[in-house]
């Protein structure tokens, strides 16, 4: 193989011996691993003919007038023997080596069926491919082939038009998904064999009601949790909240947070979605932008190769929908963080583990390596799916400080409702809700999420409701981890990429004004979306405007100072109390309210400042 030769050549680094013995331990583990992994039965499809080159595709999305070495100019992996890509290189492996023969049982490529017998990954499957077999399959679509008898969403996608009449593979998701080609190219694990699975498993959206589940969660506390911090660039110098234990220092530092490429290994990401695995992007985005789920679909081409390519193209939305893990795939742009200022364009990630970062595991009856750099979980609120969509103006400028009445739903299984947030948290870290096959492999790969201002994004939800959900969620699932769930570390952000300092609002008074005005200090790129109705101030300025009233007396702290002991159930039907109560005024904030209520029962009378800590003890 051209790798083979490779490692022979003056074309490759020192590092080409020492890779030689991982590719033979590799290929002891995946051998031929030609047989595609799934819980699904499956159909083969055929190719329709290329409608284009290689080289052409190439030039497609690298044009020579912006781009004058055809693609990354001076481009190589850290981790790799192969020394440089060029263009030419890259085009020739992909024609003769990539696509001159199948990485499959035949030439035809193997796809699940759902439960109705179409092809697709419906509730409760699984598949995985190896990176060899979804970087063929990306690379026929990137010329123009299609599988017969069956439109993938992910030809729709590459070849539909964007805004402005642009075309996602002539566009930065071209350079996305060739980035990916190269990154094979450039993976030792591939010399002469599959390289490592890439799973991807759908979780049912049915799950129990929000009664059965509080009653259930009585039996969790909260410290089932494993609650940890990250204040990651909100206005302090990173220093502890009372009480409250922090992320480890190396996935919570400047340009190091849960979406960053280069963060420790075990980490998960959560990526809130309104209900797609990689946002809404068809038709909508070409390129690096959007919210956080498009700019992880972005940066990580595998999972939204996955993502299209398992579904309809004729269906509304030719996307996975959550719940939904995936895991192996591993980030390949080094974008800097979560936030509006985060990079604008950002260059591929060089320092990508090959093997290093591979964790051997058993998945049915196959014997798998996956990479533990970045698993991807992928669930919404589904609270307020469309509710950004239907507020006026007044009413978005109300729900951007968390102070709008219908934020508030007071009815207890309603879609707004705060017991179906803490269902839709739960349904999405539940083991209950895969096959039993993938609470090992979870198990062993996960060992903390990340997260952000989950419920609160785009969606416009309240962000101290949607902490709360968490955290109560996360405790109410640790169950069905058999005690092992992943810790919970949420980030705090000044300016995260949804919604921008709405997040400050889960900060105690001077925690919060500190947090909005390190919002104000930073110019934002233009990598985010915000609509035009919910911008508060002049100037292109998306954060809140850091009045007084905008934050509460009570923060985060307080409020797990309180509760850390309690009962997942009990916080939660507290909760439910202080949002009926106050179900005809939403001037104060949840956690004012919960922690109010809280001091007065605890002391018989309401204290006018913040109680001692011996009140809570």
């Amino acid at each position: 193989s051209a790798q083979g030769h490779c490692l022979w050549s003056k074309g490759c680094s020192p590092l080409a011996f020492e890779m030689l013995a991982i590719l033979l331990a590799a290929l002891i583990v995946q051998g031929a691993a030609d047989k595609v992994l799934t819980s699904a039965k499956v159909t083969t499809l055929s190719w329709g003919k290329p409608t284009r080159t290689v080289k052409q595709s190439l030039e497609d999305a690298f044009p020579r007038h912006v781009y004058p070495d055809g693609f990354w100019s001076n481009f190589s992996y850290t981790h790799s023997p192969v020394q440089q890509i060029t263009a030419e290189r890259l085009a020739d492996w992909v024609k003769t080596e990539l696509l001159g023969g199948s990485p499959f049982e035949t030439e035809k490529v193997p796809v699940p069926l759902k439960w109705d017998n179409t092809p697709g990954l419906d509730e409760l499957q699984y598949v995985g491919y190896t990176r060899r077999q979804l970087c063929y399959i990306v690379a026929k679509i990137l010329i123009g082939s299609d599988t017969l008898k069956f439109q993938n969403g992910l030809k729709a996608f590459l070849d539909s038009k964007g805004p402005k009449g642009c075309i996602p593979r002539a566009d930065g998701f071209g350079r996305s998904f060739w980035t990916l080609l190269a990154s094979c190219y450039a993976d030792s694990t591939l010399g002469s064999g599959q390289g490592p699975m890439i799973v991807i498993s759908k979780g049912s959206q049915q799950v129990v009601s929000a009664e059965l589940l509080q009653g259930g969660s009585q039996a969790y506390k909260l410290s089932a949790a494993k609650l940890k911090i990250c204040r990651y660039d909100d206005g302090s110098d990173g220093s502890p909240l009372p009480g409250m234990a922090m992320v480890n220092a190396s996935r919570c530092q400047a340009g190091g947070d849960f979406m960053s490429a280069d963060t420790a290994g075990g980490q998960a990401m959560q990526v809130m979605t309104q209900g797609l695995l990689g946002g809404r992007l068809l038709g909508m985005n070409c390129n690096f932008g959007g919210g956080q789920s498009e700019h992880m679909a972005f940066v990580m081409p595998e999972v939204a190769a996955l993502s299209f390519f398992l579904s309809d193209a004729n269906s509304t939305d030719p996307q996975i929908h959550t719940p939904v893990w995936v895991v192996g795939a591993r980030p390949l742009f080094d974008m800097r963080d979560a936030t509006i200022w985060s990079t604008p364009n950002p260059r591929p990630f060089q320092a990508v583990l090959f093997s290093s970062d591979l964790v051997k595991l058993q998945l049915g009856t196959r014997t798998i390596q996956v990479s533990n750099s970045k698993p991807v979980v992928a669930f919404s609120a589904e609270t307020e799916e469309k509710f950004g969509d239907l507020l006026s103006r007044e009413e978005v400028k109300l729900a951007r400080t968390n102070r709008l009445g219908t934020q508030r739903n007071s009815s207890k299984a309603g879609a707004l409702s705060f017991g179906n947030k803490v269902l839709m948290y739960y349904r999405g870290m539940s083991l209950a809700t895969h096959r039993p096959e993938i609470a090992p492999l979870l198990k062993k790969v996960v060992k903390s999420v990340g997260v952000g201002p989950w419920g609160a994004g785009l969606s416009f939800g309240d962000s101290t409701l949607g902490f709360l959900a968490m955290w109560i969620g996360h405790a109410a699932a640790a169950g069905t981890w058999e005690e092992e769930i992943p810790d919970l570390e949420y980030y705090i952000y000044s300016s995260f990429v949804e919604n921008p300092s709405n997040q400050c609002l889960v900060h105690s008074n001077r925690n919060c004004q500190k947090c909005i005005s390190q919002c104000h200090e930073k110019h934002s790129t233009n990598t985010y979306w915000l609509p035009h109705k919910a911008f508060l101030l002049r100037d292109n300025n998306p954060c809140l405007t850091g009045k007084w009233h905008e934050c509460s007396m009570h923060g985060i702290e307080h409020v797990h100072w309180n509760w850390r002991d309690a009962s997942a159930g009990h916080l939660w039907q507290e909760v439910a109390y202080m949002i009926w109560k106050h179900r005809k005024k939403s001037d104060r904030s949840i956690f004012d309210e919960l922690m109010e209520f809280t001091v007065s029962r605890a002391t018989q009378k309401l204290s006018p400042i913040f109680p001692k800590a011996e009140v809570y003890s």
